[in-house]
């Protein structure tokens, strides 16, 4: 649908189909519609992104081996979900929120999954963010430097109420490398609260919202060609005490 530039072409637009009436006319929406993005993760970040995600035209690739239970709360979920692999869920969700996004589902995210330029992250497992981040900076390096400004990785997390997000671009290798020393070591265990209480769902669809708000600001500066809206390398939330820490 979009040219090798992704900017739609005038015609192209016309035919945007009429749920997008509201968004077509962003700055960034070329930029970001029949994009290819892979979601790591459908859980209570991953669902989100996917159906929030989905209101942007993108093709969505989406990876979880797990299925949806009736505990799983902050999640994109209905009754009839139950006992649904989370991956068939969320694209059965999409297809009545999001007729016109494309996705495709994958299972468990593993050495032989694909990557793509974006890659967003959302598993409850840190090796997998690991392992998902080295193919992706793989991809990277094995592109010329003048088309890296094309790729953008993404990681999300969320504990509770509190909320992080990194963001890395592929053409600032001080932040691939910033982030691989620095944010990938195992959690400590004992700070993790109760497994009743990880997530709420207002959390988790926030965290998917702020996520997609990076995306479509460092879009608007890929488009551009200059730095016009603010992406972070690191975003914390800390909701009960409305604190907020930023790292650029």
């Amino acid at each position: 649908m979009t040219n090798e530039n992704n900017v739609l072409t005038e015609s192209e637009k016309m035919i945007t189909p009429a749920i997008y009436g509201r968004s077509k006319g962003a700055f960034w929406f070329d930029a970001i519609y029949k994009r290819d993005i892979v979601i790591i993760g459908q859980g209570g970040i991953g669902s989100w992104l996917s159906l929030l995600l989905s209101r942007t035209g993108v093709r969505l690739h989406v990876y979880d081996k797990d299925i949806f239970e009736d505990h799983n709360g902050g999640q994109v979920m209905f009754d009839t979900n139950v006992g649904q692999k989370k991956v068939e869920a969320i694209k059965n969700t999409i297809s009545s929120f999001s007729p016109d996004c494309e996705i495709e589902t994958h299972g468990e995210y593993t050495r032989t999954s694909e990557t793509s330029k974006i890659v967003l992250c959302g598993p409850d497992k840190i090796e997998v963010r690991r392992l998902a981040f080295e193919k992706w900076a793989a991809y990277v390096n094995r592109t010329p430097e003048h088309e890296r400004s094309e790729f953008f990785f993404q990681d999300g997390r969320l504990l509770a109420e509190q909320m992080w997000i990194y963001n890395v671009p592929g053409d600032r290798p001080d932040l691939m490398e910033k982030y691989y020393n620095n944010c990938l070591e195992k959690p400590d265990e004992s700070d993790t609260p109760s497994c009743t209480y990880t997530q709420t769902t207002p959390t988790a669809a926030g965290i998917a919202a702020h996520m997609i708000f990076y995306i479509t600001n460092w879009l608007s500066n890929v488009k551009k060609g200059k730095i016009i809206r603010n992406v972070p390398f690191s975003y914390e939330f800390l909701i009960p005490l409305d604190k907020y820490d930023i790292e650029y």
